[in-house]
């Protein structure tokens, strides 16, 4: 499973989360995407997303 999103904070400070539930990966057309093993971890992402970063951070399926 993958998924895209945005961000308006230190992007390190993203990575460094998203690296604890997924896999950073970039798309044939050069996005950011993020992979996942399964669905769970994508829902779990994006709590600890919203937690640390309000809606200054958003992923979409």
């Amino acid at each position: 499973m993958r998924t895209r999103g945005w961000w308006t904070v230190e992007p390190d400070e993203v990575a460094e989360l998203v690296e604890t539930h997924g896999r950073l990966v970039v798309g044939g057309e050069g996005e950011l995407m993020v992979e996942f093993q399964d669905e769970e971890k994508a829902k779990n992402l994006s709590t600890a997303l919203s937690d640390r970063f309000g809606e200054q951070v958003l992923l979409a399926p």
